[in-house]
């Protein structure tokens, strides 16, 4: 959105046809992030869409846990 306004045109190219909530794959929204959707006006949409998560747990390719650390709201 930032560089459609600066006149510069971006293609977003997506690698699954669907979203698949069983990747392990998730986009945390740093302090600095929020403000950037703020700044564009879009960050109650996006925040309305996302899920609170209290923790994040990092497995090794076991999937044994090897850290799990909290998260604030």
């Amino acid at each position: 959105m930032f560089l459609s306004r600066t006149g510069i045109e971006a293609l977003v190219y997506e690698g699954r046809p669907e979203p698949n909530d069983e990747a392990d794959y998730f986009l945390g929204l740093t302090p600095n992030s929020v403000a950037v959707l703020d700044t564009l006006d879009i960050k109650d949409g996006v925040i309305a869409h996302g899920t609170p998560i209290t923790s994040i747990v990092f497995p090794n390719h076991r999937r044994k846990k090897l850290e799990v650390l909290p998260c604030q709201a």
